[in-house]
């Protein structure tokens, strides 16, 4: 478990030159709780502050005050995409509060296309109706919530390019100041954030909190004048289980269309979602790449998938978000005793350590178990390929392969039921292809590499293309000059 310090130091040590050291940073009654980076910072994690470094030279650009509310379980949480900070906050800043958020109005995961075509038939002819009597029922609205210190969880994301110096404190930020959102996360009052999680693009993310039976799925669409126009929709609320359990790692596929959640028992689940919202079927997840959002039928009969909008104790921006189940669960086996298999927490329990990744899949077919893809399979067949990494050192590859759930063609009669690709609700099978084990050196290398290494080769020959083409920062590109780049490189001028 992580030991209660009231002096922490960060140093950082350079790879090259015999271990120098490059920075020392130096925290008086404050613990380090964790520590990421990205091309343009690195962000140091304290009980109640987070420390931005630039990541080229090291030096402090400034320090966010968050004030997070379960800090005496010694976690911070955050989420660091490519521009985008986002961390809990303390409490609700009603001039900061973006529109939409979480919401409480969970839809089944898949509804029937002609009861939703009848439903949004009577949408509408309520609304030509509230319009005739002076009233707009569909109209969206922002409810503020309490700002008090008892308010359910808070999220705040912030822009890290925007110029800043100094202490920054939330409350104390206009709409303009680099402020993209702030919106609740949850619903229920006396929880708070554990886990905090980008995609890959940087506009889904992903938040859990203390209780860890659901966890919700927001699609941010930053704006120009503000946090305060920034519209969030809650896109999915993905159910875990009626008992509680603590998120350690999640982890989105790179088409957004999967996310692993690993749980401090061992449990790695799997939630089908799409980075657009609506219902997960086999039109949007049985095929290799991502589909539109309305199928043709929908395009051709003028049938728009819109939020009902209204209702509800939070305001989403007009959305309901579906209620998405646990596809598959992979679970890690426990061996007491053993050694870096499970971590101490706070309370002196066990918990057992897992990361997940999703990655290619790997081309070694002489695997026994390799039962889920064959060599004739189809080329446009949905196939992913998960990495799950234990504390005991085994690093095990698992296939995925979306299927059509069993559920579907069987009616209340017993009798076989045929559906369209809509409504065709979507499965998952999954079996491990290859194990590794990861067992650490008997002696400790130095933490220092030789100029023969690969990464220093590899950093030499960037370093030398980048003064090549114009003496650029080797961490981030020329902002004036990768246009002119792409442009010499993709553009030919009419012959």
């Amino acid at each position: 478990g992580m030991q209660k310090h009231l002096h922490s130091t960060a140093v950082v040590i350079s790879l090259r030159g015999g271990g120098r050291e490059v920075k020392k940073f130096e925290f008086e009654k404050n613990s380090i709780l964790d520590i990421s980076s990205n091309k343009r910072v690195v962000v140091i994690v304290l009980q109640k502050r987070l420390v931005l470094l630039d990541a080229g030279t090291f030096e402090k650009k400034w320090i966010i005050k968050t004030g997070y509310r379960g800090s005496e379980l010694w976690t911070n949480p955050i989420a660091l995409g490519e521009r985008w900070l986002a961390f809990s906050d303390s409490k609700v800043h009603p001039h900061l509060l973006s529109v939409g958020g979480v919401s409480d109005r969970l839809t089944p995961p898949v509804a029937s296309t002609v009861v939703n075509t009848v439903k949004k038939g009577f949408n509408a002819l309520s609304d030509t109706l509230s319009g005739l009597t002076g009233r707009n029922s569909s109209q969206s609205t922002r409810t503020t919530p309490s700002s008090g210190e008892n308010s359910p969880p808070v999220v705040t994301i912030l822009d890290i390019e925007y110029s800043r110096s100094g202490e920054v404190q939330v409350s104390e930020l206009r709409k303009t100041d680099g402020v993209l959102a702030h919106f609740l996360s949850h619903t229920i009052s006396d929880t708070y954030i554990t886990m905090l999680k980008f995609n890959r693009s940087g506009n889904i993310l992903f938040s859990a909190d203390s209780e860890g039976q659901y966890f919700n799925v927001f699609h941010i669409s930053p704006n120009l004048l503000g946090s305060s126009e920034c519209k969030v929709a809650h896109l999915y609320s993905l159910y875990r289980g009626t008992t509680t359990g603590i998120v350690q790692d999640v982890s989105f596929s790179n088409d957004s269309r999967w996310c692993a959640v690993s749980t401090r028992n061992g449990t790695t689940h799997l939630f089908p979602i799409s980075p657009y919202g609506g219902p997960v079927t086999v039109r949007t997840h049985k095929v290799s790449h991502v589909v539109n959002q309305y199928s043709r039928y929908h395009t051709s009969a003028g049938i728009e998938e819109a939020g009902t909008g209204g209702g509800g104790t939070f305001n989403n921006g007009g959305t309901s978000p579906l209620m998405i189940p646990s596809l598959q669960q992979i679970k890690q086996q426990y061996l007491p005793g053993s050694k870096g298999n499970s971590l101490v927490s706070d309370d002196g329990t066990d918990y057992i350590c897992v990361r997940a990744h999703f990655a290619p899949i790997t081309t070694d077919n002489n695997i026994n178990s390799l039962k889920l893809i064959g060599k004739n399979h189809a080329k446009n067949k949905a196939e992913y390929s998960i990495y799950i990494l234990g504390g005991d050192g085994s690093l095990t590859e698992y296939l995925l392969e979306p299927i059509e759930s069993t559920n579907n063609n069987t009616g209340a009669g017993g009798g076989v039921v045929n559906k369209s690709d809509e409504e065709t609700q979507i499965g998952l099978q999954s079996a491990p292809k290859i194990t590794w084990k990861l067992l650490s050196k008997p002696f400790d290398a130095p933490p220092t590499l030789s100029d023969d290494n690969h990464l220093i080769s590899l950093h030499k020959l960037h370093q030398e293309k980048m003064q090549s083409l114009g003496g650029g920062s080797i961490f981030l590109p020329d902002k004036e000059g990768w246009l002119s780049q792409v442009e010499l490189l993709s553009y030919a001028p009419p012959t």
